[in-house]
């Protein structure tokens, strides 16, 4: 595996309606602080080369930047993803030194789940923090529901307004997992996300953002001009562990998973990082795919490998970016 996401904790200080982690509801046997060290090591000794720290909100937990700077030291790259509520100008400096990419996300009012003068006051701070982050290179990522197109539009022209300029605006497509299967309401099985950016198309081009956009459905003239592949990424482990592709998550309990959808579904487990060895887990891996490959059905957690093609139109992964403006 090239790279792994670390769910350093499941505390979070939002509930956020979306969350296929289901961040904020506590994990049995969550790692201790020795263990977190020592799932690093074993991370390391598998031959990633990229541990990204998330949560819940990784900030929450006080050894969080320890760990970051003990895994940089072993020569990995970091990534960082936060909701961003409890940056400081202090945590701000010390992620500029230990970063190599960092994502934080803006959520609309639907998304959170609060009334207005908490919104409105969730809105100030985040638009503070990220006026912030003007030294920093950044992904600022945005999660489209059915209920929010056209307050995404107004967020995009606040943050032209305010001239926040991140590297790339990712518009993330919110899928039936966590506790979206309880709100089905806000999922995009049948979206377009293109459609908002065609209703933005003179801000979006003025403002010189990377725009990166995610697709449920794609048509298969758009599929072609994209150069993706509609096959589900983590059947690319099965001639070889290196896959740049598929984004293996790790519990905060030390569970691997081969993509963030398919987390906590011990169907899917690969092992676990301080309990399973090396060679058990890439055994583990040949058994998920083989799995995956021959017995997908319609209950999966995933829904890229439950749903059927409809009529000219492929199934696309929903967290691998299908087209770049």
């Amino acid at each position: 595996m090239e790279k792994v996401t670390f769910l350093v904790t499941n505390k979070c200080n939002f509930r956020c309606r979306h969350c296929f982690v289901c961040g904020g509801e506590e994990i049995k046997n969550e790692l201790n602080n020795e263990d977190k060290y020592r799932a690093i090591d074993n991370l390391y000794n598998i031959g990633i080369k990229k541990l990204t720290f998330s949560g819940g909100e990784p900030l929450m937990n006080k050894g969080l930047f320890d760990y970051m700077n003990y895994a940089k030291n072993k020569g990995l790259k970091i990534g960082f993803l936060t909701n961003g509520i409890l940056l400081n100008d202090e945590k701000i400096e010390e992620l500029k030194e230990i970063t190599d990419t960092f994502s934080i996300s803006l959520y609309t009012q639907d998304i959170l789940g609060i009334d207005d003068n908490k919104y409105n006051n969730y809105l100030e701070k985040i638009i503070e923090v990220l006026i912030k982050l003007k030294e920093i290179s950044f992904t600022l990522t945005m999660l489209v529901s059915q209920t929010n197109k056209n307050e995404i539009c107004n967020l995009m022209k606040m943050i032209l307004k305010e001239k926040i300029k991140p590297k790339t605006l990712r518009i993330y497509m919110i899928t039936p997992l966590g506790r979206a299967k309880d709100n089905i309401e806000l999922c995009t099985d049948e979206m377009n996300c293109a459609d908002i950016f065609n209703k933005m198309a003179d801000e979006i081009n003025k403002s010189n953002f990377r725009i990166g956009y995610e697709y449920t459905r794609v048509k298969d003239a758009e599929l072609k001009e994209s150069g993706c592949s509609t096959d589900c990424p983590i059947l690319k482990y099965e001639n070889n562990y290196i896959n740049k592709f598929a984004d293996p998550h790790m519990d905060a309990n030390g569970d691997l998973y081969l993509c963030g959808l398919l987390l906590r579904n011990k169907r899917y487990c690969i092992g676990n990082i301080i309990k399973d060895n090396k060679e058990k887990i890439f055994i583990n891996i040949k058994k998920v795919v083989e799995d995956i490959k021959i017995n997908s059905r319609s209950d999966d957690c995933c829904p890229a490998l439950s749903r059927k093609k409809k009529e000219n139109e492929q199934l696309v992964c929903p967290v691998i970016y299908v087209k770049k403006l």
